[in-house]
């Protein structure tokens, strides 16, 4: 493994993001088409505020991998940042492509278009995504995962 990303991991896992955002640089220097190094980036960039250059290079891994982390963190931080259609349309890319290996990042986009939807007041839609959502963490026994929605769930009034 590349020397220098795994200190941009090791900075990554310490929250030390802007020497994990510099080590994932270099990294991505030497090998441009290597998503996992872009993908990090993306993150550490995310974690230092910078959410316009975070979507960016989270993009640019997209074009050599339609891996769902990298999708569901594009998805996370534009609906952060309020461009509500463009994470709707990352989180229901994820669950069109639902299998038995990718269950627990499909809950977690049907929970966050659920909450999506029900910003723009689609009250219907809203609850059949979430009711998605807790049925797949309920069907995979992830506890970890039924929390997770609960929280969010309360977190945002319910």
């Amino acid at each position: 493994m590349n020397p220098v990303f795994q200190s941009g991991l090791r900075a990554y896992r310490d929250h030390r993001y802007e020497e994990a955002a510099a080590d994932f640089r270099t990294a991505v220097s030497e090998d441009p088409q290597n998503p996992n190094y872009l993908y990090y980036l993306g993150c550490s960039l995310s974690e230092l505020g910078k959410m316009e250059e975070s979507v960016e290079v989270l993009s640019e891994a997209l074009k050599i991998t339609d891996a769902i982390p990298i999708r569901y963190m594009r998805g996370e931080i534009n609906m952060n940042r309020g461009l509500l259609s463009d994470a709707e349309d990352d989180f229901s890319s994820i669950i069109m492509h639902e299998t038995a290996d990718n269950r627990y990042w499909v809950s977690l986009s049907y929970l966050n278009r659920g909450l999506l939807r029900l910003g723009t007041e689609q009250i219907d839609e809203a609850l059949s995504d979430i009711t998605a959502a807790e049925n797949l963490a309920h069907q995979e026994e992830d506890a970890v995962l039924l929390s997770r929605i609960s929280s969010v769930l309360e977190k945002n009034g319910f």
